[in-house]
């Protein structure tokens, strides 16, 4: 593996290999460096070792190992289904649906009903993956670039000004005063494939070709094409750099993210009289779906397992903080339902000098099931104790 790294470096740093190197999170949920060399409908062709190709479904997810995050000044389109369309201004309208100049230069053009929330160039200079602020959820809202806010029904957006139905009566506002729009529309299901860009955009595709080495081409799934857009073809094809692509999930209701589970319960160990709550500070960044989650110990935290969950995979290490004397043990368990005794499913010692350790175990069948992780101290006692979980993610299906 070490010789691997050394030449896919070396790959990098002489210009050859696109992007550089990628993780491969197969069906098993364990894990492989490769150059992802191309991108097709029918899977992936990868270099490892050798070339190999990969079917869509023989694996799970294929991102970088430190995805970024651009900050934008320009607009955030964010549909119900989970795309993120990052563009190049403020959206123009159209009556019930939006023009959305995209930063490759292709116009596409969405329905409202489709939408979630936007964010426009008033709101500032933030990452492309910036959350909205909290509304009512039966109600559309319209926050000003004054902070100020409209609630009611948006009745549709005219070129640069959009129509709100207030309490007060509809409201006409031009867009350049307003920072986000948040729809009332109900979240949609995700479908992929997906991918993630390098520029905050997530793509549900359609359709994916790899005609040249370098370029990929996208159907988007749900989006029509602007008419005035040479980049976007008549069938909605955009075309997007190899080495843009952060990450793609094939289907990405087939896993979940331990970052994104609702519920979790923490509770102390040992003499400890308290514990925080997992930390997952990338949870709302460019690629949340895998993001990590730290627990400071000695600590046992527990999630309630989603309906279908049958495999939990992690890659485990010590926290950068705790690296000069850090020293614990990670117990992962699981429960076959509430109230019945937890099963041990691995155990992995961290210390200074540990490297990341992938785990990947089959989880115990059963209703109101828990996984369940322990953090406990070793010698240096538990203000040396702590995990980071990187890519924590469950499977789900047969």
């Amino acid at each position: 593996m070490r010789h691997l790294l050394q030449m896919l470096m070396l790959c990098v740093l002489a210009g050859l290999c696109p992007g550089g190197p990628y993780i491969l999170i197969d069906t098993d949920l364990n894990e492989s460096t490769v150059e992802l060399v191309q991108v097709r409908d029918s899977g992936l062709l990868v270099r490892d070792e050798s070339s190999r190709r990969v079917p869509m479904d023989r694996f799970v997810a294929i991102l970088r190992d430190a995805p970024g995050d651009w900050r934008t000044v320009g607009g955030v389109v964010q549909l119900a289904d989970g795309q993120r369309l990052v563009s190049e201004g403020a959206p123009l309208g159209r009556g019930e649906s939006i023009r959305v100049l995209l930063r490759s230069r292709a116009e596409v053009i969405v329905p409202l009903e489709s939408v979630g929330w936007m964010r426009l160039p008033s709101a500032g200079d933030l990452p492309a993956s910036a959350a909205p602020p909290e509304t009512d959820a039966f109600d559309d809202t319209v926050v000003l670039a004054n902070n100020d806010t409209l609630r009611g029904f948006v009745l549709g957006i005219d070129g640069e000004t959009l129509r709100i139905e207030a309490e007060t009566g509809v409201r006409s506002v031009s867009l350049s005063e307003i920072a986000w729009v948040v729809l009332s529309t109900p979240q949609a299901e995700r479908r992929g494939p997906m991918l993630w860009l390098s520029d905050g955009s997530v793509l549900s595709a359609a359709t994916l070709e790899s005609e040249s080495p370098t370029e990929l081409k996208i159907t988007l799934r749900g989006i029509d094409p602007g008419t005035a857009s040479q980049e976007a073809s008549a069938a909605g094809t955009l075309g997007v750099q190899r080495d843009e692509v952060l990450a793609l999930l094939p289907d990405p209701g087939r896993v979940v993210s331990l970052a994104r589970l609702e519920g979790v319960s923490v509770r102390p160990l040992g003499d400890r009289r308290w514990a925080p709550a997992p930390q997952s500070p990338d949870r709302d960044g460019a690629f949340g779906d895998l993001a990590s989650v730290t627990l400071s110990g000695p600590v046992e935290a527990r999630w309630p397992l989603p309906n279908g969950a049958r495999r939990f995979g992690a890659t485990i290490e010590t926290p950068p903080e705790a690296r000069a004397w850090a020293d614990s043990e990670v117990v992962i368990l699981a429960t076959r339902g509430r109230g019945e005794e937890a099963m041990p499913l691995a155990r992995l010692k961290l210390s200074q000098r540990s490297e990341p350790q992938r785990i990947s175990v089959g989880l115990p069948s059963g209703r109101d099931r828990e996984l369940i992780v322990r953090i406990e101290s070793g010698r240096y006692g538990p203000v040396h104790s702590g995990a980071v979980l990187r890519r924590a993610l469950l499977l789900l299906g047969d």
